[in-house]
């Protein structure tokens, strides 16, 4: 794509090498440094987070519970009955990938919290071998890949999200940064193969969608722009209708989700997360470039960071940042590589966006105000500054070697060995564990933080104990509760309402008996209620799809279906080719 020779021509994601032996290494040194990066998730316990803000308060372990109850009840989690007492549609809003993955290691044996300390440890591990093969790939150099495996680990802001926000989708967002950059470079090579690759890139969009939303509007408003740059500079749409085909397929396999969650936003109070003066957490220059805060003092750091709400987090580009953007001048000057060019065009634009002028462009952009807080656009200054690492080690060796001075081999790995020792060294200060940790009995004996923003409308916090049934008139007893399915047995000598402590959102349903019957709302708190005539009867309250959660399924269903048959009748030209061929 921005490489004058043929740089990206025979790039094979996960293939570039006949054999795994010569990578297995490079993997192993990655998983050993992921997991000491990620060691207070290993620790007993669970770290004091902003998600986390006490002992036993556990906001992502609470919601994997949700997860939980919704999956053993065989429904795709939606509902989460423990929020408010009366259960609110949490996963109808946020995206809940990285809880389906803890949610397997729940349904492996571990603890909740554990579940969740293991998906943190596996952010760094997927996040590093993935940069790790993307920058293997398009330099064909396993040492640039592995500088560039390392930066991205170890990037400051993923400490950040993980042991002060203690942000459970965004750090698992990581993961995705350099698979979808891999496709959306390939996918403007001119090549037969363009389509394939942009629809793969699609693929990997929604898994970033479904993963932490805000996080895919920050990268597409980043692709967007290098996009129409790059259009612009070869005078072809192509990286535009590229790009344009990569989002069909991104919205297209994750439509069970985004319908949903915009047809019924006006059911809940989504202007909550809008609310508050965002400007103040868009950051300076000098404060990205700088390494560390100027206070930053290891383990008392992680706690000063978490008690200001952030503001002396080690919100920067860290080392690596630093580094690329100074070895870039003489790598520019020698060679204007356009690999190089459009990964430096990547880091400023995360520089611009997350600066303290960027915040006015931002939030003028639609749902601009729902980013929040501008320095979540140094998750893509991490990872181009990483890859801007790698990159630059393999064009400065090379720069090296063509001096006569050494070979560009031994350039090469004398300059990985001190740039993996400084990444390492300067990064000390970020391993020290968090100083407030919540004891292991406090973490299993956890409870979650009610979230205002997915109050149903007309719904009220519940101001006294309320039972899970109650009835103005004769006797009523609760048989059976699930996160999506209650059954309650009603005797009454005279017609009565029930009232079951759900609040009241589209989807529910009720039955008396198995008939349908008209769902009424509780005034006082906005809870379900039902008219039961006089006698013994069965009542259901039933969570189901509403006409835009079936819709967004069948087109993804239809979505996955496409792509699957279109990738076979793919593979079988290309086999009645080589027969061909044979022939």
């Amino acid at each position: 794509m921005y490489e004058e020779s043929s740089v990206f021509q025979d790039m094979r994601f996960l293939r570039f090498q006949l054999s795994i032996l010569p990578i297995l290494p490079y993997c192993l040194g990655l998983a050993f440094l992921a997991v000491l990066a990620s060691h207070a998730f290993l620790l007993p316990g669970f770290p004091i987070t902003h998600e986390s803000p006490g002992p036993g308060v556990i906001n992502s372990a609470h919601w994997l519970l949700q997860v939980d109850k919704n999956v053993m009840t065989g429904s795709i989690p939606n509902w989460c009955p423990d929020e408010f007492e009366a259960g609110v549609p949490c996963f109808n809003y946020y995206p809940p990938l990285a809880y389906y993955v803890a949610e397997l290691f729940h349904l492996c044996g571990f603890m909740l919290v554990d579940s969740v300390k293991l998906t943190f440890v596996l952010s760094y591990l997927l996040s590093g071998l993935a940069m790790f093969f993307f920058i293997s790939a398009i330099t064909h150099n396993t040492v640039a890949g592995l500088i560039s495996g390392i930066a991205y680990e170890y990037a400051p802001y993923h400490f950040v999200d993980s042991l002060i926000r203690g942000d459970l989708s965004e750090s698992f967002a990581f993961v995705f940064l350099p698979i979808v950059f891999y496709f959306a470079c390939r996918s403007t090579q001119g090549s037969t193969n363009n389509a394939r690759n942009a629809v793969l890139g699609g693929l990997f969009l929604g898994l970033l969608i479904l993963t932490h939303n805000i996080t895919a509007y920050i990268v597409l408003l980043v692709l967007c722009v290098l996009a129409l740059c790059h259009s612009v500079s070869i005078r072809r749409p192509l990286p535009l209708l590229s790009l344009l085909l990569a989002v069909f397929v991104a919205l297209s396999v994750t439509a069970y989700y985004w319908i949903p969650a915009f047809v019924e936003l006006k059911y809940v109070n989504p202007g909550v997360l809008a609310l508050g003066r965002w400007e103040i957490f868009y950051l300076s220059l000098r404060r990205m470039i700088l390494p560390f805060p100027a206070n930053w003092n290891g383990q008392a750091g992680w706690s000063a960071g978490w008690a200001s709400g952030g503001i002396e987090s080690p919100l920067t580009l860290g080392t690596a940042g630093l580094l690329s953007l100074t070895f870039c001048v003489p790598i520019v000057a020698w060679k204007r590589t356009r690999i190089v060019m459009y990964f430096l065009s990547t880091l400023m634009l995360s520089v611009l966006f997350a600066s303290e002028v960027g915040w006015f462009v931002v939030l003028h952009l639609p749902f601009g105000r729902f980013v929040q807080f501008g320095y979540r656009f140094l998750i893509i200054g991490a990872f181009a500054s990483a890859a801007l690492l790698g990159l630059s080690t393999k064009e400065l060796g090379h720069l090296i070697g063509s001096r006569g001075w050494c070979s560009r081999r031994r350039a090469t790995g004398v300059l990985s060995l001190i740039l993996i020792f400084v990444l390492l060294a300067s990064s000390h200060q970020y391993l020290y564990p968090p100083a407030g940790y919540m004891s292991a009995w406090a973490a299993n004996n956890f409870r979650g933080p009610d979230h205002w923003e997915y109050l149903p409308q007309g719904a009220r916090p519940l101001g006294q104990a309320i039972p899970d049934v109650s009835t103005n008139a004769g006797e009523v007893a609760l048989v059976r509760k699930t996160a999506t399915h209650w059954v309650a047995a009603s005797k009454s000598s005279t017609e009565s309402n029930v009232t079951f402590k759900i609040y009241k959102f589209p989807g529910w349903r009720v039955y008396v008996d198995g008939a349908a019957q008209e769902m009424l709302t509780n005034s006082s708190y906005g809870l379900i209620q039902v008219e039961v005539p006089q006698g013994y009867h069965m009542i259901e309250a039933v969570y189901s799809d509403t006409f835009p959660r079936l819709l967004g399924k069948i087109i993804t269903v239809f979505a996955m279906l496409g792509m699957i048959a279109w990738q076979l009748l793919i593979s079988s030209k290309r086999l009645q080719g080589r027969v061909s061929v044979d022939v």
